[in-house]
């Protein structure tokens, strides 16, 4: 199910505390509406290196946009994803690039040599020295029959490069250049023929798997990052840093061991693949107390919302996959639903947001600081949180939504002015 995910489930846990840092008059009428439906923890400004193509998932497969990044560009990164056996960093809902357009490869001048531009023309003052770091984005793209490699202030020539620690390798996933033709997209004028520097296959396997390290020890320190702003006990943090851990051990035992490029990138992506399942299980781990707390105030008996938690927790903390983790979770919801049916959940929630709305109301209106005017902004600013709220209640499918809405309407309201505040409002 789709809301079983990281983001989703920190929300839960972190609503409240994030609106508590927002005064009442601050909060845009639309604020539910807006909010992001994912929150990454460990997002990251990075900048495109080469002309991008925007990416969007269906099935196991990427289908490239008519959306174009370009060379230079800032986006916001929510996290990498491997699909199809290539690495993607994600930039919004279900939308990619490849991270091989951002992250780049060092690879050094073999002589002297310029930059050029897209249509090939050399750019001015652009000389690059034999021995000088070169650093490359994207796959090979084919500029009036030559091959070139995009760099963040032009284009050079394949045949000025040589690669030493990290030789230069033919990427697959290429970049996305709109004009002439990459490695990876079909384009018009596509040359099968190629100017890369032979290098022999040891020394290319090599390369590849200490980028492929490089790329599991970032991909680990980052779940291990997002997992540490989870609202976890020391106990569950701990054990879910120790399996990142212990994942990217095995995936760089995978990788040094590993006899071809295959083997690689499986390591690759299965230790990738597992960083996410980690970073899932931690925000599902905090959610689940919490929404045993909902089903207890709605009525739940506490003995048996209790065991149902516990049971949840045990069966988060061994999921061995997404389809485990996904288990776990449906088991948690139909085991609080026979503790309290979940049209009684949905009422319950309707019930504490309305009184967190009425009590929200006789503050602002026996608040002598402020004018009729400020009561009504204030009041109607109640309101359409309310209504926001109270639609995501009609629409729950899951008491980790009831949960969201309620805590959403409760830290809002609990920001009313009090009388011994002033309050400003411009009309």
């Amino acid at each position: 199910m789709s809301k079983n995910n990281f983001y989703k489930k920190v929300i839960v846990s972190v609503t409240g505390v994030t609106l508590l840092s927002v005064g009442l008059s601050q909060v845009p009428n639309n604020i539910m509406s807006s909010a992001p439906t994912e929150v990454s923890a460990a997002q990251k400004t990075k900048v495109i290196g080469a002309n991008s193509a925007v990416y969007k998932q269906t099935g196991k497969k990427v289908i490239k946009t008519k959306k174009i990044i370009s060379v230079g560009k800032k986006v916001r990164v929510y996290g990498r994803k491997t699909i199809d056996g290539k690495l993607y960093y994600k930039i919004g809902k279900n939308q990619y690039i490849k991270a091989s357009n951002v992250d780049g490869k060092k690879l050094q001048a073999a002589k002297n040599t310029v930059l050029y531009t897209r249509s090939g023309k050399v750019i001015k003052n652009s000389k690059v020295r034999k021995g000088q770091g070169v650093k490359i984005y994207g796959g090979q793209v084919t500029i009036n029959g030559k091959k070139y490699y995009s760099t963040k202030y032009g284009y050079i020539k394949v045949s000025a490069l040589v690669g030493k620690t990290q030789p230069v390798v033919p990427d697959n996933g290429g970049n996305d250049n709109t004009q002439g033709s990459t490695a990876g997209d079909n384009t018009a004028g596509t040359s099968t023929g190629s100017t890369t520097p032979s290098t022999p296959a040891v020394d290319a396997l090599s390369a590849k798997k200490t980028a492929a390290n490089a790329e599991v020890k970032k991909a680990a320190e980052d779940a291990v990052a997002a997992i540490k702003t989870v609202p976890l006990s020391d106990d569950d943090q701990k054990a879910a840093i120790d399996r990142v851990n212990k994942a990217a051990q095995t995936a760089n035992d995978a990788v040094n061991n590993a006899k071809s490029e295959k083997e690689i990138t499986d390591a690759q992506t299965a230790a990738v693949d597992a960083f996410q399942l980690e970073q899932s299980k931690a925000g599902s781990l905090a959610s689940v107390p919490t929404e045993g707390d909902f089903v207890t105030k709605a009525g739940g008996d506490a003995t048996k919302v209790s065991a149902a938690v516990d049971k949840a927790k045990e069966a988060i903390a061994k999921a061995a996959t997404k389809a485990d983790l996904d288990k776990a979770e449906a088991d948690l919801q139909n085991d609080l639903n026979k503790v309290v049916p979940f049209e009684n959940q949905k009422a319950a929630a309707v019930s504490a947001i309305n009184k967190a709305a009425a009590d929200a109301k006789e503050k602002i209106e026996k608040n002598s600081a402020l004018s009729d005017f400020e009561k009504a902004v204030n009041k109607a600013k109640v309101d359409a949180i309310v209504d926001s709220s109270l639609k995501d209640v009609g629409d729950a499918q899951e008491t980790v939504d009831l949960v969201t809405a309620v805590n959403t309407v409760q830290a809002v309201c609990g920001q009313v002015p009090t009388d011994s505040e002033t309050v400003t409002i411009t009309k």
